[in-house]
């Protein structure tokens, strides 16, 4: 039986942050979150009605090549907290014409996934008190920085009054 995954959107847009902001890039959106913060953007993504495409991980690479875009990211909600997401990220590793980024938000480890040869590159979004999610943070991931092109990155939401 062939591992799935619940895929709301897969779109291509010009990257606004990472190791490859300004560039085009192949955009797979995954559902579910396992966090909650106050400010989401993509709170629609995560509810449990929403429409989602189940896609094998040959389906999602198939999609990501009929693009011609090169540079993926994966994206979510929190794309390491997919079942079996090390057997996709693998197939795209296999690929070396693709150069993936995953958004992470930081509450997953990232050590299972830093040793996949040709690894993805990690936007890591941690999560600051004004998201309400700050202490699910799994702060041994700022040990992986700097082992490749990987970023974090912190808001900071002010109150005006």
């Amino acid at each position: 039986m062939e591992r799935t995954y619940e895929v709301v959107e897969h779109f291509v847009s010009i990257n606004g942050e990472g190791p490859l902001a300004g560039q085009l890039a192949v955009f797979v959106r995954f559902k579910g979150c396992n966090l909650s913060c106050l400010y989401c953007d993509t709170k629609w993504a995560n509810e449990p009605d929403v429409p989602a495409r189940v896609m094998t991980a040959e389906e999602i690479h198939q999609a990501i090549m009929e693009t011609g875009v090169r540079n993926v990211t994966l994206t979510g909600g929190e794309p390491l907290d997919r079942p079996y997401i090390s057997e996709l990220l693998e197939k795209l590793a296999a690929d070396h014409l693709l150069h993936v980024e995953i958004e992470t938000n930081g509450s997953v480890s990232l050590a299972p996934f830093v040793n996949i040869p040709n690894r993805p590159s990690f936007t890591m979004d941690y999560k600051l008190s004004c998201s309400g999610m700050e202490t699910a943070m799994d702060t041994d991931n700022f040990s992986y920085r700097g082992l490749r092109n990987d970023e974090e990155k912190v808001y900071r939401f002010l109150n005006f009054l």
